[in-house]
C-alpha cells in the first residue's frame, strides 16, 4: 500500500516535469497559474483512475482497487480533500500576501503554519499506528474508512530459499571484501607485480646520489613526469616531487625508483640542494 502511494507521486512528478517544460516556453503570466494548472492535472488523473476503476494508477500497477461497496460520494471527497488540501498549501502565501491589512495577512499566515503543523503531527502518528496495526495508508483514507484491498485471489505459495541463499552469499562476500581490502597494500603489491611478471623492469642500481648525473632527462619527477614542486630524492640519480615520493614511501618502505630500479628503506628522502 506504501509503495502504491510512492507510485502515484512518482507518476505525478514526471507528468509535472513535462508540464512545467512546457511552462516555461510560455509568457510569465501563464506560470503564475502554476498552482491551478497542476491542480487540473490531478483532478485529470484522478477522472482517469478513480473514477473509473477505483482504483489510482499506483494501485492499479500493484494490483489494488478500492472496494466495490465504497459509495462514490465518498471516494469524491477524498479525492477533493487530497486535491484541495495541496493547492490550497500553494496558493494561501500569495492570497494571503494580497491582503491589505497586515494584522489580517500575519494571522492568516500564523493559521496556516499552525495547520500544517497539526497536520503533520496528525500524519506522523498516523503512520506510526500504521506500521504497528495496519489499515488505510494515509490518514484521509482511515477518517472517510476507505481501504485499499488486493484484486489477486489469495492461493497457496511454495516458498523457496535459493534467492535468499543467493543473498546471504553476496552480502557475506561483499562484508568480507569490504574487511580484507582496506588491509592490502596495493603498493606493494603493484611493486611485486612488476618484478615478477614485467619484462621491462629497470636493473636495480645501488649507487648513491650525485649530483652531477642529474641531466635534461632527469629533471622530471620519476612519478608524475612532470617538474618537482619542493624536488627530492631517495638516494639515486633521480628527482621527485615531494608529495609523490613521500606518499609512496608511506604507503611502501621498499619502494623502488620507477626509472633506475634503487631502493633503500634506510635511507629517508633528501631535498636537492644546489650549489652555485
Amino acid at each position: 500500500q506504501l509503495d502504491s502511494v510512492e507510485l502515484d507521486h512518482e507518476i505525478f512528478i514526471v507528468l509535472k516535469n513535462q508540464l512545467n517544460s512546457v511552462i516555461t516556453n510560455l509568457p510569465l503570466e501563464v506560470t503564475y497559474f502554476e498552482p491551478e494548472l497542476q491542480t487540473l492535472l490531478k483532478i485529470v488523473l484522478w477522472m482517469l483512475s478513480v473514477k473509473r476503476t477505483s482504483a489510482t494508477f499506483g494501485q492499479q500497477l500493484l494490483r489494488l482497487k478500492y472496494p466495490k461497496h465504497t459509495p462514490t460520494k465518498t471516494l469524491s471527497l477524498l479525492g477533493i480533500l487530497q486535491i484541495g488540501t495541496s493547492y490550497l498549501k500553494q496558493r494561501l502565501p500569495n492570497l494571503l500576501s494580497l491582503c491589505r491589512f497586515q494584522a489580517a495577512s500575519d494571522l492568516g499566515y500564523k493559521i496556516v503554519d499552525w495547520g500544517e503543523f497539526v497536520t503533520n503531527i496528525i500524519s506522523i502518528l498516523y503512520f506510526i499506528k500504521f506500521l504497528r496495526k495496519g489499515g488505510a495508508p494515509t490518514f484521509l483514507e482511515y477518517f472517510l474508512g476507505v481501504k485499499p484491498i488486493s484484486t489477486v485471489t489469495p492461493s497457496s505459495r511454495n516458498v523457496g530459499y535459493s534467492f535468499m541463499t543467493r543473498e546471504l552469499i553476496w552480502h557475506g562476500l561483499i562484508e568480507f571484501l569490504v574487511l580484507v581490502i582496506p588491509m592490502i597494500n596495493y603498493h606493494a603489491l603493484k611493486r611485486r607485480f612488476k618484478k615478477y611478471l614485467m619484462f621491462n623492469t629497470p636493473e636495480k642500481r645501488d649507487e648513491l646520489f650525485n649530483q652531477q648525473e642529474i641531466t635534461k632527462d632527469n629533471l622530471k619527477c620519476g612519478v608524475c613526469k612532470n617538474f618537482p614542486i619542493l624536488p627530492h630524492h631517495m638516494g639515486c640519480s633521480h628527482l621527485f616531487c615531494y608529495y609523490c615520493l613521500l606518499s609512496h614511501r608511506m604507503a611502501d618502505k621498499k619502494f623502488e625508483c620507477p626509472i633506475c630500479g634503487y631502493s633503500n628503506p634506510e635511507v629517508s628522502i633528501i631535498p636537492l640542494s644546489l650549489k652555485w
